[in-house]
């Protein structure tokens, strides 16, 4: 459509996506409404308190769509290791707990004093 055209038609200022996203918002005849103030205050306050919820340093555990087990809250992406991974690293638990200790001094530490 030429810039004259969409000027006579009142559409000079939306574009094709404006459109879009204009049309999207009408459900079977009937205009969506936009969330009030309130409910969008309520909403905020709903997932602060599921934030809140899930307190830092919280670990969770959950399968996979593999089948693995993952560990979720150590660091920025979960730890994922299958069954009998999981149970051969529990089994050497004490092991992995001596070295750690030997090797603190060059292990880089978040908290430098525990």
């Amino acid at each position: 459509m030429s810039h004259e055209a969409r000027r006579q038609t009142g559409l000079s200022m939306m574009t094709e996506h404006d459109r879009g996203s204009t049309e999207s918002r009408i459900c079977k005849g009937e205009t969506m409404t936009e969330p009030t103030y309130e409910e969008l205050k309520a909403k905020l306050a709903e997932l602060e308190k599921q934030v809140q919820g899930k307190k830092r340093g919280t670990l969770e555990f959950r399968v996979s769509e593999k089948g693995g087990v993952s560990v979720y809250g150590l660091g920025r992406f979960p730890v994922t290791l299958y069954y009998e991974q999981w149970i051969r690293l529990l089994e050497q638990s004490e092991q992995l707990r001596e070295f750690l200790e030997t090797n603190k001094h060059a292990l880089k530490l978040k908290n430098p004093e525990s």
